[in-house]
């Protein structure tokens, strides 16, 4: 069975999208259940964006241990790989993560596992203050899990969430408190 990494990106490359990688300190233990590529009970995302035009795209097929009703993906998976990018596509446009306040997530159709689909992120609305390096910025953001590999496909899911991007300093104090 395929995962994430097995999933060809050549086109998207090709379209200008750029894979993204996690920024994690070296000396941090980097064991995200979503995005970590050596966390054995992992999803193993992986990130490519375009920044020119704001967004950032996954895709995933999901093994069967990841699934609540049999051959149906489980609802906190779902909901799980729709904050994940999000919280990259902030990292993608502002250089920094963001963290969830909220998150509201409809499930419209089942994300089988051991099929292909498709992960996008986007502002939901453009940021109404600027992004500071001591300050606390909110953005809303979106995104959408499509069955197949683009976004031609069926929605399955999508969410909306308020993320809150934290000042460096906050993310370095997160940082030691993992060593």
């Amino acid at each position: 069975m395929a995962t994430a990494q097995e999933i060809s990106y050549d086109d998207l490359e090709l379209s200008g999208y750029n894979e993204l990688l996690p920024v994690i300190p070296p000396e941090i233990e980097h064991n995200c259940i979503a995005c970590s590529p050596t966390n054995p009970y992992g999803i193993k995302m992986r990130f490519f964006g375009n920044k020119a035009k704001g967004e950032i795209i996954s895709r995933l097929i999901l093994k069967k241990n990841y699934c609540g009703f049999p051959n149906f993906t489980h609802g906190g998976i779902i909901t799980l790989i729709l904050d994940e990018l999000m919280a990259h596509l902030l990292y993608l446009l502002y250089g920094r993560y963001g963290v969830t306040k909220s998150i509201k997530v409809e499930f419209l159709r089942p994300v089988l596992i051991g099929k292909p689909f498709y992960v996008r992120a986007v502002l939901a609305k453009p940021m109404e203050t600027e992004l500071t390096p001591d300050g606390i910025s909110e953005v809303e953001v979106k995104s959408s899990i499509h069955a197949g590999l683009n976004e031609m496909g069926k929605i399955c899911a999508s969410a909306q969430a308020s993320m809150v991007i934290l000042p460096d300093e906050r993310f370095e104090l997160l940082w030691k408190s993992q060593q």
